[in-house]
């Protein structure tokens, strides 16, 4: 499952960089007159945001993971000690 979740990941971060890259390659217009060439730095900053994002809560779900079953087995040990 982890790797579907990361394939995932990695098409969407795949699909960003290239509509990143797509709209920096747009020529200078008016409104932009040194071009669009900032988009591909917001899309790599946002990419670089959600993978941040993605391992924090991947870190945070193991961690509390790992104190549930230790405190599990703990509370058994101790259980199992007094009865």
């Amino acid at each position: 499952m982890a790797d579907g979740f990361e394939s995932g990941s990695d098409v969407f971060a795949s699909g960003f960089v290239l509509l990143g890259l797509t709209l920096a390659a747009k020529p200078p217009d008016e409104d932009h007159p040194y071009g669009h060439g900032r988009i591909e730095i917001l899309t790599g900053l946002l990419i670089g945001l959600g993978l941040t994002a993605g391992g924090a809560l991947i870190s945070y779900a193991s961690l509390a993971a790992a104190g549930a079953g230790a405190n599990a087995s703990t509370h058994r040990a101790h259980r199992g000690a007094t009865e």
